[in-house]
């Protein structure tokens, strides 16, 4: 039998259209540190919003009460090692000033865990250089903001 995990992802964008990413290597479960969106498990008895808010102000600090529809859904396959056979991904966008990402939060194995954070350009989330997750996060933006559309605040 296939375990899924349900999460809630946050596609977060400043007001020049970069978007937020985490750095991770999940406890060395997996080989290659990647970058990936805020979000994480749909706790039991939360709906996978709640769930997305809960985990924009554990990962980032920031305080947000509603995201809106969802503007995206995939399943993927996870890394050998995870106590999950696949994701259920629900992408949620919110648009923010940027500003300084808070660890006070953070759960923690997301102190050990999370290795670095940065705000993308568009063209950066394709560079054949940094290793992203699966979850392609420039061909999800392409898909929901269009190919050149960059976020206004």
């Amino acid at each position: 039998m296939t375990r899924v995990r349900p999460t809630a992802r946050i596609l977060l964008l400043d007001e020049s259209g970069h978007v937020l990413l985490f750095r991770t290597h999940w406890s060395n479960r997996v080989a290659e540190p990647r970058w990936l969106t805020p979000g994480g498990g749909v706790d039991e008895g939360e709906t996978v919003h709640q769930a997305a808010v809960r985990e924009l102000f554990e990962e980032t600090g920031l305080v947000v009460e509603d995201l809106g529809e969802p503007v995206w859904r995939v399943r993927l396959q996870l890394p050998a090692g995870h106590r999950f056979d696949e994701t259920d991904a629900t992408y949620f966008v919110h648009r923010t000033t940027r500003f300084d990402v808070s660890r006070e939060h953070w759960m923690p194995d997301e102190h050990d865990d999370i290795l670095d954070i940065r705000w993308f350009t568009r063209a950066e989330l394709k560079d054949p250089a940094e290793v992203f997750d699966a979850e392609d996060v420039a061909a999800i933006l392409d898909a929901v903001l269009g190919p050149e559309e960059t976020a206004q605040s």
